[in-house]
């Protein structure tokens, strides 16, 4: 499983612009964080790269982004750490950052140790950001989890293995949340709800006018449907059609070329919908009203 920006964003409580910030090198200084999935586009980030994230979010709160990059040169050259920042427990307090280790902290800024740190910070729980609300990374809501054991961290229904935004997808073409048993009979219309409430709290780290929305034909398959979605980003992609027993053309022969249809979509249009059946040949694109 694989983030988009705009979820890793979301999961984070940091900003698109952040990203972009913190995946270059700035003065001579190394990345923030370099997505280990993907760092070119499409970028791709892991639940290891989130969890990280998180960390740098925290610590942006209470310290400068040129004392993170200085704390974050000192563990990965003088201190030859070299381990995914997730890794590591990494503390502002304001005036430094420190590396805790048991009851150890290295002082990352000043070069210092032996520094006891008393109170240390889940990074996983949730926090505020700028006055924003960061829900809890392994349960943003009630009823949506997040499990790297479950389909890779992509956030699910509780206790099912459904994505969250098939569900959401449902809602936003009209289908009522007390309907949504009858096509996923494990998702109750409350979860349903927890689930579109989610999608609309991701969606909200999308920058105005930057996306389109994306209405698969009836024909393309499932499979299909979960590639794209690691092609094409700041898009949001749904069926049409989705009901259990749905089904489509499997020749995966047919995922590259529907991928480089959809890369070709111009964001800019007036029209912000359209109905694509990306498997024609050629392809088939027609608008639809906003």
């Amino acid at each position: 499983m694989s983030y988009s920006p705009k979820l890793a964003a979301a999961l984070s409580g940091a900003t698109l612009r952040q990203l972009a910030h913190w995946r270059k090198s700035g003065s001579g200084r190394g990345a923030v964080l370099v997505p280990e999935i993907s760092p070119l586009r499409p970028v791709l980030y892991s639940f290891r790269d989130v969890v990280a994230l998180r960390t740098c979010v925290k610590l942006r709160n209470d310290a400068s982004l040129q004392k993170i990059r200085r704390a974050l040169d000192t563990l990965r050259d003088d201190l030859q750490e070299r381990e995914h920042l997730s890794a590591y427990r990494l503390v502002a307090d304001g005036s430094t950052i420190y590396l805790v280790e048991q009851d150890q902290a290295t002082d990352l800024v000043h070069r210092k140790a032996n520094v006891v740190i008393h109170e240390l910070v889940d990074v996983l729980r949730p926090f505020y950001r700028d006055g924003r609300y960061i829900p809890d990374l392994l349960r943003p809501r009630e009823h949506v989890t997040v499990d790297p054991g479950v389909r890779g961290g992509m956030p699910v229904i509780e206790g099912t293995r459904v994505p969250y935004d098939e569900i959401a997808a449902l809602l936003r073409d009209g289908v009522p949340a007390e309907r949504i048993p009858e096509y996923f009979p494990s998702v109750s219309a409350t979860a349903a709800l927890d689930a579109v409430d989610f999608a609309d709290y991701v969606d909200s780290y999308e920058p105005p006018g930057s996306s389109v929305r994306l209405l698969l034909d009836e024909n393309v398959p499932r499979p299909l449907h979960q590639v794209l979605t690691s092609f094409v980003l700041n898009h949001e992609i749904v069926h049409l059609l989705d009901l259990p027993g749905w089904s489509g053309t499997r020749d995966e022969a047919l995922y590259p070329r529907a991928a480089i249809a959809l890369r070709s979509i111009d964001p800019t249009v007036a029209s912000r919908l359209r109905v694509i059946d990306p498997v024609a040949n050629p392809p088939k694109f027609w608008p639809t009203s906003p």
